[in-house]
């Protein structure tokens, strides 16, 4: 059986459980259910990227740069293996960098992939009433542009826990080093941050609502196009039968 099926089978018999489940039924949790050991590799990665490679490259620099300090105890050879070890950090960086997107993009495939198959066996299953209140384009859309969002997720899904962890621990060695100066500027990006934040949100719900807005009103009239011309299109039958005729 091809990978593709096999990751339908998966998410479609996570899907049934979700959806014979109390609740409403969560195509997220569906989808974290079935793909949670890809999630969780990539994860593991980030956690040796992020935390571990990410930290000890500036630590060792440090040490690297007392060396050259005139009352140094740094000898030599210990400088030698502080610059080797920043060397190897950078090319376990750009390894596990490569590895991460490679696969975070190959893991966004294949829920991609998934999700269009659910999408395209509900389809399938619509009866006409419901074909009929459900708009093609919103369907073509879905398959075509939303789908699509899972490769932005899977890249930078882990940044969610990963950043913030980040951020206390080097919070915490910058007290240790020069105390309290050392927090304030990372006070103003937690304060700044989320400012921004909320007025992209805020941006991003005001385009949406005009838009929405906008194809309402320019449904009525694209009726209204539809229904001249499958009127102009039955006088000319009719005009074309009675040439026929005579």
């Amino acid at each position: 059986m091809k990978p593709t099926a096999v990751n339908y089978l998966r998410l479609t018999g996570k899907w049934f459980e979700q959806q014979a489940g109390p609740g409403r039924p969560s195509l997220v949790k569906a989808i974290f259910k079935t793909f949670w050991r890809e999630y969780g590799v990539l994860g593991f990665i980030t956690i040796i990227n992020d935390i571990v490679i990410r930290l000890a490259q500036p630590i060792f620099l440090g040490w690297l740069l007392m060396y050259f300090r005139k009352d140094t105890e740094v000898t030599r050879e210990s400088a030698f293996l502080y610059a080797g070890a920043i060397v190897l950090l950078n090319a376990l960086s750009v390894i596990t960098i490569n590895q991460y997107v490679l696969g975070s993009f190959q893991n966004g495939m294949k829920v991609r992939i998934a999700v269009c198959s659910v999408i395209y066996r509900k389809a399938l299953r619509l009866s006409r009433t419901a074909l009929g209140d459900t708009a093609p384009g919103k369907v073509v859309n879905l398959l075509s542009n939303d789908v699509n969002r899972f490769d932005i997720v899977s890249v930078f899904l882990h940044s969610m826990w990963s950043a913030p962890l980040l951020a206390i621990i080097i919070g915490v060695l910058l007290y240790l080093e020069i105390g309290v100066a050392g927090l304030i500027g990372m006070i103003v990006i937690f304060i700044v941050t989320p400012i921004q934040s909320a007025r992209f949100f805020y941006c991003q719900r005001t385009v949406k609502t005009r838009l929405t807005a906008t194809g309402s009103a320019y449904a009525p009239v694209q009726r209204r196009k539809v229904a001249a011309v499958i009127e102009r299109t039955g006088l000319l039958c009719a005009f074309l039968r009675l040439c026929a005729v005579a």
